[in-house]
């Protein structure tokens, strides 16, 4: 990148990219906070491009290896999560209407005691 771009034109492109300072007015106040953010930026994308490019050579490298295995267990794991999930999603499903017909049912039995509990004439003895 240096030998492309220049010494001056790697250090702007680390500086001035993707925020660019303004140096007029106010500006002025924030360019040292922007070029710090800057080259922070800069310098995590400098370190990951190189990485991520060797896994993209590996993945390939990998894929041309392994690409019957890898799509037929790919699709075949899909399947299972995907069936654990659905399974799961089922039964929470079941639990919630069990749970709310439950509630239902000692909500009701609650309100009849009380009610026939409050309504109750009191049995006068001589």
């Amino acid at each position: 990148m240096i030998i492309e771009k220049g010494l001056i034109g790697f250090i702007k492109e680390l500086t001035f990219h993707p925020f660019h300072p303004s140096f007029h007015g106010i500006g002025l106040l924030f360019a040292p906070l922007l070029i710090l953010i800057n080259f922070a930026l800069e310098t995590v994308s400098l370190i990951s491009k190189p990485i991520s490019a060797r896994l993209a050579t590996v993945r390939k490298h990998v894929r041309r290896r392994d690409d019957l295995y890898f799509d037929r267990y790919t699709v075949r794991c899909g399947i299972v999560f995907w069936s654990v999930w659905w399974c799961c999603k089922w039964a929470w499903a079941v639990f919630h209407i069990l749970i709310i017909t439950l509630q239902a049912f000692v909500f009701m039995v609650l309100t009849t005691s009380i009610w026939q509990w409050r309504t109750e004439v009191p049995d006068e003895h001589p």
